[in-house]
Formats: structure tokens, sequence, C-alpha cells
């Protein structure tokens, strides 16, 4: 089914309902994962067990005398050989081959069929841009799609004795600040680095809590939980610690609390300028019959569900889940609801990373306000099933939106 595409999210509706609506069940137990609640004696501590990774950052600074015979250049306190910066029209002008030198870019390379210079950065800048085009002859850049850069009018590249050089203008674009000092030119930068200290794996509660070390001069980092297929939500937890010197660095500590669903949990730590790592903590659940499906709060109010009578269901391989229940409320325009059927990649999804992918879109129709459908699930796996509403929710200058209105967990074997 493929009408249903667009559907829109509120994040509203993605609260669900209940002291602990995710996981299902009526009252937060909190996982053997978690740490004791931290005092003044162990707040600062340099490790604890609840640590699970660490964010950090390394500087780089070059400097390069200004000169056309200075080939010499100091990175990092190391001197190396460059090829000299040149100065062009009142502009500074740096070669492609120096930038590689650096250890800054990933790659650089000229086509000359083309007369391109492409620069590709290394992901641990995490620049504006990590990939970037030079075109001889035009004062744009050219993004990796090969369309202009709107609003980057920089100085054109030129080639001398062999070389490409380009404008040190457009090194902001790619992570770098560069500024003059006393006759010299200085490249600065940092790479970003989140390190997993720890594997989380498994637990039997209903909550797993953890913390994070991050660099103090670095942005405090997020947990996000998945909320199916390209959806992610969370917040930021709460400081348990600063000024933790540990390997040459101070550290803050941030500790999560994050509810869990039955089976596998897709998590996220993001860091604003240092990226994203993803992993995942499994639920183990004895009694599956006792785990009730998960409603939002719109859910809760508009629809029932009968079948399954469990939000975590077991199935084997081939076997087909029943979809059965009733609306609560009349209304014109209830006519179907849509089942989206995702399941968990363990390494590889759309997006590059683990998560849930979406593999089959279905209508489920509603008649004298019931339904009554089968999901079938052919292949082994860890899959969440999410109930959407008939688009009965009224947007301004487009057509009624679907929202979510229940969710289960399904392990096939």
């Amino acid at each position: 089914m493929k009408k249903l595409v667009g559907i829109m999210i509120f994040s509203a509706a993605l609260v669900l309902s209940g002291t602990n609506a995710l996981a299902g069940d009526p009252s937060p137990h909190v996982s053997s994962l978690a740490a004791p609640a931290p005092s003044d004696e162990t707040t600062n501590r340099l490790e604890s067990e609840s640590d699970i990774a660490k964010i950090y950052l390394i500087k780089h600074r070059m400097t390069m005398e200004l000169g056309s015979d200075k080939t010499k250049a100091n990175l990092d306190g190391v001197e190396v050989q460059v090829d000299p910066a040149s100065l062009r029209d009142g502009h500074m002008y740096i070669s492609l081959r120096t930038l590689k030198l650096s250890g800054a870019a990933a790659s650089v390379g000229w086509d000359a069929q083309k007369q391109e210079a492409a620069v590709t950065m290394k992901p641990e800048l995490s620049p504006s841009w990590q990939k970037l085009i030079f075109r001889a002859g035009s004062s744009g850049v050219i993004r990796p799609n090969g369309n202009p850069l709107e609003g980057a009018a920089i100085p054109e590249l030129f080639l001398s004795e062999g070389r490409v050089y380009i404008p040190v203008k457009s090194l902001s674009l790619l992570g770098i600040a560069a500024t003059t000092d006393q006759g010299r030119l200085v490249l600065e930068w940092s790479e970003k680095f989140i390190e997993l200290t720890k594997q989380l794996q498994e637990t039997e509660g209903t909550q797993a809590t953890f913390s994070v070390l991050y660099q103090q001069e670095m942005y405090t980092p997020q947990i996000l939980t998945s909320y199916g297929s390209g959806a992610w939500g969370g917040g930021t937890g709460r400081q348990t610690g600063s000024g933790i010197a540990l390997d040459g660095r101070i550290y803050n500590r941030m500790e999560y609390t994050v509810e869990l669903r039955p089976g596998v949990n897709p998590l996220r730590l993001y860091a604003v300028s240092a990226g994203a790592v993803d992993f995942s903590v499994t639920r183990t659940v004895e009694h599956s019959e006792q785990i009730p499906v998960s409603f939002t709060e719109q859910g809760s109010e508009y629809v029932e569900l009968l079948l399954p009578e469990s939000g975590y269901v077991k199935l084997n391989a081939g076997e087909e889940l029943t979809l059965a229940g009733g609306l609560k409320k009349a209304g014109s325009g209830l006519d179907e609801l849509t089942i989206i059927q995702q399941r968990y990649e363990s390494k590889r999804n759309d997006s590059g990373k683990p998560g849930y992918k979406t593999i089959n879109t279905a209508a489920l129709p509603i008649s004298d306000g019931e339904f009554n459908g089968k999901i079938s699930f052919p292949e082994p796996g860890d899959y969440l099933l999410q109930v959407y509403s008939p688009r009965y929710i009224p947007m301004p200058e487009s057509e009624p939106a679907s929202i979510l209105w229940a969710e289960l967990v399904v392990k096939v074997e």
C-alpha cells in the first residue's frame, strides 16, 4: 500500500499512556544495568560502572611560514614538508597535497578531464560539508550531488608547477579554521570521537540507566530512543559529575534512564558536532502474555484491540498474527487502520545504520466499527508493529493526517 508513505507523526502521539507505556507494564522496574544513585563521594570519580561511552576531541594545529620558498610547516609540534602557501590577487591559497598531508582530509583528487578538484574530509571533523568539488574557472563550490553550493562565492582554484591550489577561504566549509598571524598561516581543526567503552546487552528490567562521559568543552550529548523506522526522540538526561580528570582531559558525566520495550531496543548516543553512535539493549521477558499492548493517549480513546491479547507475541517463522478489535468512538472517515510492519536490522538498513526497517505497510479495513485481519511473518527476527489511525486529524492546507494509536512487539523464531 503506497498511499500512506506521507503519514505524519505528531510527537505528542508518540508518548504512550501509562507510567511505563513503551514497556507496556503498569509500574517501572529499574534494569540491572542501572547504577546506584550517585552520591557526593562518587559523582566525580574517574570511572563508574555505569559509564558506557566517552566523548572527546583531539585538537590539531598547523602553521606555515608565508613565502614562495617556505616548504616546511609545524603540524602538532612536528616539522613536515609541504608546498608553500600562495598569495594571489589578495587571496591565500593552499595546495591539495598540503591539505592531505595535514591529516584533516581523507582524500583529495584532481580530474584533469573535468578540470575539477574533489576534497573529502575525515568524518571525525564533523564539517559542514564532508565533500566539496572545486572547478577551474568557477568562483563557486559544487556539492557532491553536482549542484552548486548557494552563497559560497570563493576565488577560483589555480594550478602551479603540477600542484592544484584551492582558496584558504573555502576551508571553513570543510571544518578548518584559518587565520594569518605575524607572517604565518595558521590552520586549526579538531577530530571528535564517540567511543563506546561498554556494550549493554540484556536486562529483565523495564528501564535501563547508564552514564556517559563527555569532554567539558563539548556540547551535552543526548540519548535517542527509536520510535520505529527513521524516527527518534529523547532527552539530555541529568548531569551527575563534573571536572573529572581522565586521559589528559576534563569530563562531565551525564546519566540517562530509558524505557524499554520487550525485545530489542535500538538506542542512539548523539552529540552536536561529534555525530552519533548506535547500540541496543534487549529486554528479556519470561512471561510474554503478561505484557499489554501499548496505546498512545489518542489510541486508548479510539480503539480497542482484542487480538492479540498481549503486546509481546512470540511466533515461529511462517505463522500469521491476527489483529482484531473495534472502535470506541464512531466518526466519519474512520474507514481503515494502517499497519506498519518493521523488522530490526542489526547491521544496516536504508539509512546505513542499525535500526528498524519498514518491510510492509498494509491497510486494515474497518466495517461497522470493527476490524479483523492477519499479518504474516515469513522470516525470523524482531518486529515492531505500529497501528496507525484513519486519516482524521485535520491539517491546514493539506489532507487529514494519520496518527499512531498502538504498537506491539513480535519475536519470530
